[in-house]
C-alpha cells in the first residue's frame, strides 16, 4: 500500500491501479461480480480515473496488450 495517498484526516486512500487489479482479481480467481465506484467532486478527475480503471481492466482481461483487444474493447477506451 506504499502507492496510497493521505487524505485531508490522515486516512490512507487507496490507489486506482490497485483498486482495479482488485476487482479484477474479484472476477477472474473468485469468480464473484464486482463494481468500481468512482465518486468526487466536481473537477476532480472522476471521468480520467473511470478510462484508467476501464483501461486496466480491459488489458487484464486481453493478457496485457491492446493488440490483444477486440476492435470493440479498443472504441470504447478511445471514446
Amino acid at each position: 500500500q506504499g502507492d496510497d495517498e493521505e487524505s485531508k484526516d490522515g486516512k490512507r486512500e487507496p490507489h486506482i491501479y490497485q483498486v482495479a487489479k482488485a476487482a479484477y482479481e474479484g472476477v477472474w480467481h473468485r469468480s464473484l461480480g464486482q463494481t468500481v465506484l468512482v465518486s468526487g467532486e466536481s473537477g476532480a478527475g472522476k471521468t480520467e480515473t473511470t478510462k484508467f480503471v476501464m483501461r486496466f481492466l480491459a488489458l487484464a482481461g486481453a493478457g496485457g496488450t491492446e493488440s490483444s483487444m477486440s476492435k470493440v474493447e479498443r472504441q470504447v477506451l478511445d471514446s
